[in-house]
């Protein structure tokens, strides 16, 4: 399992889960990505994957097991009338609260099924749930997940 198949395969998943929700679902290269996609769309609710990399398993790093990490970022604008706040209880222009959203997000990702061919475990791990804040520290309306995945390299090339 490659990080660009894993990050096709929830993309591909959220994708109409997020629509019928009135979401936008994007694959964020980095951090600096993720505030890029942000900002070209401040009104849009979205759901924005990004592969955080992947840490190697084992006593060597030889054994060819890693755990992949994965972002995903929920934002929902809270628009002009209201305060900031009430986004994340209160409904607004037919969209959920933001914590509802967040929770929607975790656990339709928790139960989504993995093919056996991507990990051992079958499932995505959740790690945590954190605001989101830009690289000068700012904090966003928006909130990142953390989740992780066990699993084995493709084989190494032969030489």
């Amino acid at each position: 399992m490659t990080p660009q198949s894993l990050l096709q395969l929830l993309h591909d998943d959220l994708e109409p889960w997020a629509k019928a929700r009135r979401a936008e679902v994007s694959l964020a290269a980095d951090a600096y990505d993720v505030m890029e996609i942000l900002y070209n769309r401040p009104g849009a609710m979205r759901i924005i994957l990004h592969w955080g990399g992947d840490d190697a398993q084992g006593s060597t790093g030889q054994e060819g097991v890693v755990t992949h990490r994965i972002d995903v970022v929920v934002a929902r604008p809270h628009g002009l009338p209201q305060e900031k706040g009430d986004m994340l209880v209160k409904s607004t222009h037919g969209a959920a609260p933001m914590l509802t959203m967040l929770e929607d997000v975790r656990q339709h990702l928790r139960g989504l099924p993995l093919p056996a061919d991507f990990s051992n475990e079958g499932f995505l791990d959740y790690r945590g749930t954190e605001p989101l804040v830009t690289p000068e520290g700012v904090p966003l309306a928006a909130y990142r997940l953390k989740f992780a995945l066990w699993a084995a390299l493709d084989a190494p090339y032969d030489r």
